[in-house]
């Protein structure tokens, strides 16, 4: 692909290089058969010796840029010559000479290289017919109009590639950086992990050993009365069982929370919410449509969090048994659909957790909208770039 764009860039070179040397080779050609001037053989070797030094100036500036100015003062004292002792059709060697202008050549240059030509021409043409001055001025300024503006069409492509260059720079720069937020995000959603595992860990003590401690407590106790006080014994034994309940709910969270993860699972991913609920006697639906891309933790957790919520309430107020969660990747969104078949209220109360919801989605510059059209869904959008 590169090299084809290479050649599509190098046919307007050959182009050029073909229309400068037919300029040069029919004048010259029609000057050697036709004109008097270059009748004698001393006159022809003389012809064919500047010809050949201004075609050697020609490839010599091509070759070599910076002796443009230099090889181009040659080329039109050459030129000038065969006008003034020749012919006045050596006029296109001017025009042949302008348009092998290299694109290197600065635009303050290129005019001083124009103005000069304009200069040297007429100054041999002072003398000639009017007609001829007309019809080769009114060539040289085709040339120069083509030459200025092919300069300009080019400085300007030159300018966009250096915007694109500069553009595509600061993209990967705000990528990178987009990166290192994700990472750093990482970092302290680890960090916060770490100090919630140290906290539930002084909760364990504190709370479920002092309770384990009154359960020992009042299991002698009650042991002590049963012969005696029955009706209170077994009043002890069902206080215990309920705490025991509640201890050993206690326990199971605490133990869910702790569990060992692997790093490349994510505590608030939708998918471990999904595998949370495969026990439950409800059915799960989980899909991804768009093109998906890496979110950030506090997108995620927002997601997970509205998605474990509207769950607990489709489950709890609408007695459903089919949820849906579908998660969309917009071009300038992400949006989070949750689904029910449960009953559909008449009116939707607010409560502190459809407030929790929408207070965190709109921490994120994002909004939360409550569907009913069929069933009850709770949708979560927020942008991309964070909030706006």
């Amino acid at each position: 692909m590169k090299n084809k764009l290479m050649k599509e860039q190098d046919m307007p070179s050959w182009l050029f290089l073909l229309l400068r040397y037919l300029l040069i080779l029919l004048p010259f050609t029609y000057v050697l058969i036709s004109e008097p001037a270059v009748s004698s053989v001393s006159s022809q070797q003389l012809y064919w010796l500047l010809i050949l030094l201004y075609l050697s100036l020609l490839e010599i500036r091509r070759i070599m840029p910076r002796l443009t100015i230099i090889g181009f003062i040659g080329e039109l004292v050459i030129a000038m010559w065969c006008m003034q002792h020749i012919s006045v059709l050596h006029s296109f060697f001017i025009a042949a000479s302008l348009l092998a202008i290299e694109r290197t050549v600065s635009p303050l240059t290129l005019r001083m290289m124009l103005a000069a030509a304009f200069v040297a021409m007429n100054a041999v043409l002072l003398s000639d017919d009017m007609a001829w001055i007309l019809v080769f001025n009114l060539m040289l300024t085709l040339v120069c109009s083509f030459q200025l503006y092919r300069v300009h069409m080019e400085r300007k492509q030159m300018q966009q590639q250096s915007a694109y260059d500069l553009l595509r720079g600061h993209n990967y720069e705000l990528e990178k950086a987009k990166q290192d937020m994700i990472q750093f995000s990482r970092m302290v959603e680890i960090m916060a992990q770490m100090e919630e595992r140290s906290r539930i860990a002084h909760d364990l003590h504190d709370e479920l050993g002092h309770q384990l401690i009154r359960l020992k407590m009042m299991m002698d106790a009650s042991v002590e009365v049963i012969e005696a006080r029955p009706d209170q014994s077994k009043m002890l034994f069902l206080q215990v069982r309920d705490q025991l309940s509640q201890s050993m709910e206690l326990m199971r969270a605490t133990v869910q929370r702790l569990k060992p993860r692997h790093f490349d699972v994510k505590s608030y991913s939708l998918k471990r919410l999904v595998e949370e609920h495969q026990k439950d006697p409800i059915s799960i639906d989980y899909s991804i449509s768009g093109r998906p891309t890496e979110l950030y933790p506090s997108m995620e957790i927002t997601f997970y969090r509205n998605a474990k919520e509207a769950i607990a309430n489709a489950i709890r107020h609408g007695q459903a048994s089919i949820i849906t969660l579908h998660l969309h990747f917009g071009a300038k969104h992400v949006t989070l659909d949750v689904g029910n078949n449960g009953a559909v209220p008449e009116m939707i109360e607010p409560g502190m957790g459809l407030q929790g919801m929408k207070d965190r989605a709109e921490a994120l510059g994002g909004r939360l909208e409550v569907l009913t059209a069929e069933g009850i869904t709770i949708r979560t959008i927020i942008p991309l770039m964070g909030p706006t």
